[in-house]
């Protein structure tokens, strides 16, 4: 990632004395790295020290990781802190820490991640000693389920401790410290890093950044085979440190204690263990059993996988997922039913939708009757309070609220490139133009003054009365489902609970629960399982563009990825002899291969290397992708034409009216669609309003996700339009101009109405 640019002058640390520092002594406070702004140190650890910062592009705080200067100057620590960072990412799951980003700004590599607002399981153990037997369970069951995503993955923690196992105000656990993560053998194999005999430089580059046999981990839940040789240790070194982590929380001590790492390691591989039901009297023999397998000396003796892990100490609590749904007892259903209804029965919730209804309704019953009145210049400023009302109340809401889809758009904004930044601040300049150039510039600069009015007016009374009615709704069933999860019910359960046993109005209410993205993942599964009972949607507006500008983020993140690694890699191979240029090519090819390796990891290959059949289904994929980026780019155009033909077409019908504010237009505009309809008179006043209607659909077209249906109404719009010269283009006498246009606005009409009716049966529009 490129520098985002010079070094606040305020700043506390230098870069000489960043780079000059232990992880304990770094301070950047001030500092904006790369486009995230730092707060606060937060701790500090073997590979680098974590930063509270706040991401300025979707304005959240993120704990920022860095790697001291000291190690970002030796290519072998930074290749591996790359990644580090990159396997991280490729985990998404309730019960992960999140990797957002991975960069650097000068000689500050960073991984930025997400924050979680709790405590970690040893700080709670330390400070209320130790946890009940059932809590503890559920806590250790919430951090296998996410264990086991990363191993599906293709990576092995291999540090897991109680300080690495957070838990956030809802009871939900994160797996935090990703810092000895590696990507498994498979995983490397598929991402054209076994090198075999093909380059002994680069082969020997690779083992020392990979093989050390070094025991990597903390002594104290450090399984035996990792501290014989860290290099050798598998997914089942995780599930040992998981059983010793469920040991500590119950019985408030380790299984093995020693005053050095070399007695601990040593006890680990030959003190028997004391079984936690002779140490804690009540605990229950099947679950000192389970902890006992876990902590067997033999990897061969513990379970296959955390998968079984999961089975057994769900099948203690009595959640067993592999049952089918969960089943949630009469009391949580009544509390769901009560807290739902009392949310949808908020006071404030008609007077949200008749503002809605009354606003709207009103102000587009006022245009149509100025427009049929002729008084086009006040229903164009009423056109504009029309447009900029939602725009501000979408800015300001985004502002107050953070929503998804504000920080999103924020994201790409920030994230535009300089001829990105060029064409919005010319297309900016051009509207303003073209607003004076109407006599239209003034009024609505105006007309914005009363637009924020009313947009702060429905916000802050209408909107945020609306929230604080419904807090007391939102925290009772947030301290149910958070009781769930601590007794061990897992995050997709209880989603699928929530929304199995809702109304038909469900959306806002699970979204203020879990989150926008959760809610439409919810909605998707449930369209696929009942698509007899459709349910109503809310806000689905939302809906396509938070698409688009999620698929513009990822891929801009994953150039940023890749460019990144293939940095770091061409850095290392040129400090073990390469070539510039040889390690340039070299670093791009394998950043190339590990990028696409990503997706096999998402498959899941776990036991074998990946197939010819694999490998080609990953080709398709990658095509796939390459395909979706054009489709992209593609339906980015066309959207942009039906907006510039929109807006051209709906001028040109005012021109033709002979209006008073067109004029300093009409000598440009006029003379091109009185040609594009000649053979009738000259302004007949069904041309114009055709010519508006088109323009309108056109404009109305640029929401919809589709394809196909907007581009009929291009077509239809354009044959409305020109239906002259392409009437003399056919060259058929019997097909007359006015036919042309009435045949084009008939298809430009139905098929709109298509895209309106499968909107009203619950498709996309």
């Amino acid at each position: 990632m490129p520098s985002a640019g010079p070094y606040p002058q305020q700043a506390a640390q230098s870069k000489r004395d960043f780079a000059d520092s232990r992880p304990d002594e770094v301070n950047l406070d001030g500092q904006t790295i790369s486009g995230f702004k730092v707060k606060k140190k937060l701790g500090a650890g073997g590979m680098g020290a974590v930063l509270l910062a706040t991401q300025v592009a979707l304005d959240r705080d993120v704990a920022l990781k860095i790697l001291p200067g000291k190690f970002a100057q030796n290519p072998d620590f930074l290749a591996r802190f790359t990644r580090e960072a990159l396997s991280a990412a490729q985990i998404n799951h309730h019960n992960v820490i999140q990797v957002y980003d991975v960069g650097n700004d000068g000689d500050i590599h960073f991984i930025a991640m997400e924050l979680v607002k709790g405590d970690n399981l040893g700080g709670m153990t330390r400070k209320g000693g130790k946890l009940s037997i059932d809590d503890a369970t559920g806590y250790v069951l919430q951090a296998a389920r996410g264990l086991l995503y990363a191993h599906q993955c293709g990576i092995i923690h291999r540090d897991i401790k109680p300080d690495n196992i957070m838990v956030n105000e809802h009871g939900v656990v994160k797996i935090a410290d990703l810092g000895l993560a590696k990507m498994t053998g498979r995983a490397e194999k598929a991402a054209g890093l076994d090198f075999g005999g093909e380059d002994e430089l680069k082969a020997q580059a690779y083992s020392d950044l990979t093989s050390a046999d070094i025991a990597m981990g903390t002594p104290a839940y450090m399984a035996p085979e990792q501290g014989r040789d860290a290099s050798k240790a598998d997914h089942r070194a995780d599930q040992y440190s998981l059983g010793c982590t469920l040991y500590y929380l119950i019985a408030g001590k380790t299984p093995f204690s020693g005053k050095t790492t070399f007695e601990l390691i040593s006890k680990h591989a030959t003190e028997p263990l004391i079984p936690i039901d002779i140490i804690v009297k009540n605990v229950p023999k099947e679950l000192s059993l389970i902890i006992e397998k876990m902590l067997a000396k033999d990897p061969a003796d513990r379970y296959g996988s955390l998968k079984e892990v999961i089975e057994a100490l769900e099948a203690y609590l009595g959640v067993e997922s592999s049952k089918g749904p969960y089943t949630p007892r009469e009391q949580h259903v009544a509390v769901l039913e009560r807290e739902q209804k009392g949310y949808y029965a908020a006071g404030s919730i008609g007077l949200r939708r008749w503002t809605k209804v009354g606003f709207f309704g009103g102000l587009v019953a006022l245009l149509i009757g100025l427009s049929v009145a002729r008084l086009f210049f006040p229903a164009a400023a009423v056109l504009g309070l029309l447009v900029l009302t939602p725009l501000f109340h979408f800015v300001l809401n985004g502002v107050l609220q953070k929503t998804h889809l504000f920080r999103r758009s924020r994201a790409v904004f920030f994230g535009m490139s300089l001829k990105g930044w060029s064409s919005t601040v010319l297309s900016s300049v051009a509207a303003l133009l073209v607003l004076y150039a109407l006599g239209l510039l003034v009024p609505w600069l105006i007309v914005a003054v009363f637009a924020i009015g009313c947009a702060a007016g429905y916000e802050f009374a209408v909107l945020r009365k609306l929230r604080a009615e419904r807090v007391p709704m939102l925290d009772a069933m947030q301290e149910m489902l958070k009781s769930l999860r601590v007794k061990g019910v897992s995050e997709e359960a209880l989603q699928d609970f929530v929304s199995r046993f809702s109304s038909e109005h469900w959306e806002e209410f699970f979204e203020d629960l879990f989150g926008y993205e959760d809610m439409i993942l919810m909605r998707a599964k449930w369209a696929a399982k009942d698509k007899v009972k459709p349910r109503k949607k809310f806000a689905t507006w939302r809906d396509s563009l938070s698409r688009w500008l999620d698929e513009v983020e990822t891929s801009r993140k994953k150039i940023r990825e890749q460019k990144q690694l293939a940095k770091t890699e061409a850095a290392r191979l040129k400090a073990k002899g390469m070539t510039a240029e040889q390690a340039q090519v070299e670093g791009d090819k394998m950043a190339n291969e590990t990028m696409a390796a990503g997706l096999l990891q998402k498959t899941a290959i776990i036991a074998v290397g990946p197939s010819k059949a694999e490998l080609a289904k990953v080709d398709l994929e990658l095509a796939a992708m390459r395909r979706g980026a054009y489709r992209t780019k593609f339906w980015w155009g066309h959207l942009a034409m039906r907006l510039v033909l929109g807006l051209l077409f709906i001028a040109g019908a005012l021109t033709t009216l002979n209006l008073a504010f067109m004029a300093p237009i009409e000598g440009i505009l006029k003379p091109i669609f009185i040609w594009g309809f000649k053979g009738i008179a000259a302004k007949p006043i069904v041309y114009s309003l055709s010519i508006l209607l088109v323009g309108t659909l056109l404009l109305l077209s640029a929401a919809s996700q589709r394809f196909f249906f907007p581009l009929l109404i291009l077509l239809g719009s354009i044959m409305a339009v020109f239906a002259g010269p392409l009437c003399a283009l056919v060259g058929n006498q019997a097909v007359t101009p006015l036919m042309m246009m009435l045949l084009g606005v008939v298809i430009a009409i139905g098929a709109f109405a298509l895209m309106v009716m499968a909107r009203i049966g619950g498709g996309k529009f």
